[in-house]
């Protein structure tokens, strides 16, 4: 009864970060990894960062992003620029049993609404086309407005393998650590030799300085324990960020 209550006062009379603890903020996976982005950045001095979202399908989750970011611009003064990367026209060709066609197949997810997407969008940008061929798009942008949230929503392996080169750039385009949601690493058939944790795996074993890790940090102190994104939350560590490369005397901080 008292959780409930507190949760009640948090919702209307809370901080940005009081609401996301308590989950009263729609997507709350990507308010988590949004804000505690936004909050790192603050900390080091930088006032603009990307949050990014591979599979936009129909597009409530990049809505929902944009919402997020007026409200950290608003709360915490820092600007988010949301940018979402999709085919448009749903999931291509599986290639094999790795990208889980017993699960998914050839066009779904299809952005059914594409018009009233780009119609209802404020800020929000989409790049379209395949993800192997789009990925460095913004490669440049974000050497000043550094990826502090990603969002990979492609299911199958070979697309987040691809995805996954957008985290490759120079270290200037990202915060050292920041969060990464993969939406598909807990359901029964997951498993580490098929999508989504493979392409993780693989990624690990391939790059000595750029890292995925679980995010250690949940549950927590946090009010709610078994909220289900927890374990599909990682960290992206970039460990030849400049700031992973001093010793803090050196910088002041």
């Amino acid at each position: 009864m008292f959780r409930s209550l507190e949760r009640k006062w948090v919702r209307y009379f809370g901080t940005l970060e009081e609401k996301e603890r308590f989950n009263t903020i729609t997507r709350a996976n990507y308010a988590y990894g949004m804000i505690k982005g936004a909050v790192y950045a603050k900390s080091i001095g930088q006032m603009s960062i990307s949050s990014l979202e591979f599979g936009v399908s129909t597009g409530a989750g990049l809505m929902g992003m944009e919402n997020i970011a007026e409200k950290i611009h608003k709360e915490i003064g820092v600007k988010v620029h949301v940018i979402g990367y999709d085919t448009g026209d749903g999931l291509p060709e599986p290639i094999d049993y790795r990208d889980h066609p017993e699960t998914w197949t050839t066009g779904d997810f299809i952005m059914s609404n594409r018009d009233d997407l780009l119609r209802n969008l404020r800020e929000a940008k989409i790049v379209f086309g395949d993800v192997k061929d789009t990925v460095d798009e913004y490669e440049n942008f974000f050497r000043t407005n550094p990826i502090a949230f990603v969002s990979i929503d492609l299911d199958y392996y070979s697309s987040t393998m691809s995805c996954l080169e957008v985290f490759k750039f120079d270290s200037i385009c990202y915060l050292p650590a920041f969060s990464v949601f993969f939406d598909d690493v807990s359901w029964f058939t997951s498993n580490r030799w098929c999508g989504e944790l493979l392409a993780i795996d693989e990624f690990n074993e391939a790059n000595a300085l750029r890292k995925f890790d679980v995010d250690r940090t949940l549950p927590g102190d946090r009010p709610y324990k078994n909220t289900d994104w927890y374990k599909r939350m990682y960290v992206a560590h970039i460990l030849d960020n400049e700031l992973r490369t001093v010793h803090r005397s050196a910088i002041g901080t």
